[in-house]
């Protein structure tokens, strides 16, 4: 992880915890062009893109628990962080850590039980890794209630909800464009919970190259944020995940 100065509230890292670590790095490295590097213990199997470090995979411990992409929000005092969400319905997993190469950690699980985790690395506060194609890109918290989202995650992250011009509701760090980190989509009936983007240039090749792979597809193509287009699928080991195409500069 890069470090410098940065925007607290942006995320800037994310992990995989799954029961099949090996077949989830066969399918993103085909995918995505990752490589991998083995990270000090106890900090998983490193994510490179061009020598970039993108996060981790990690082995789950119990098949079924606690698996999926878990992305990290920067933050200025994890500790504060657990203790805000905790008074607002949430909390954290057992395990507030300090780990090597990364700094402490919690994994916040807001009152609904969608999960992100809070960062923050020593000396500096963590630069967000370029979104470059095959790079993370973007989140969405998918959830019934958008206001009660913006109130909860308003307080933990210092995030504010804001409206695109396409109609999307962003969760922002600060007032300016490289503020915004997320997207807020309203589903009435939908369990809550993150998912992770990674950015492509092509949607419609990539997600097919995607299921050759192995990938099941849940949307093909949808309106994505700034004009952009977004497909959802699942990887082999059934974690859902998003591929992000921008919409293209005139």
């Amino acid at each position: 992880m890069r470090e410098g100065r940065a925007i607290l509230g942006r995320v800037v890292w994310r992990e995989l915890t799954t029961p099949e670590p090996e077949k989830a790095k066969a399918f993103y490295a085909d995918l995505c062009g990752w490589t991998y590097e083995e990270a000090a213990p106890g900090a998983g199997t490193t994510i490179r893109l061009a020598e970039q470090p993108l996060g981790a995979i990690r082995q789950a411990q119990r098949v079924g628990f606690g698996t999926g992409w878990v992305s990290f929000v920067s933050v200025d005092n994890v500790d504060a962080s657990v203790v805000i969400a905790s008074a607002d319905g949430g909390g954290a997993l057992p395990g507030l850590r300090d780990v090597p190469g990364l700094g402490r950690v919690a994994r916040v699980v807001d009152y609904a039980e969608a999960m992100l985790a809070a960062v923050k690395s020593p000396p500096g506060t963590p630069v967000p890794p370029k979104a470059e194609v095959g790079a993370f890109c973007w989140e969405t918290l998918i959830t019934p209630d958008v206001a009660r989202a913006k109130e909860f995650y308003g307080k933990v992250f210092g995030w504010r909800l804001q409206s695109s011009a396409d109609g999307n509701t962003l969760f922002a760090a600060d007032s300016t464009p490289a503020g915004q980190v997320a997207s807020a989509e309203e589903s009435p009936d939908a369990r809550q919970h993150w998912r992770t983007h990674l950015r492509v240039d092509n949607l419609d090749a990539t997600r097919e190259h995607a299921v050759r792979l192995g990938a099941k597809v849940l949307i093909p193509r949808r309106a994505g944020p700034a004009g952009g287009s977004l497909a959802v699928l699942t990887d082999p080991t059934g974690v859902e995940f998003g591929l992000l195409e921008p919409a293209r500069s005139n």
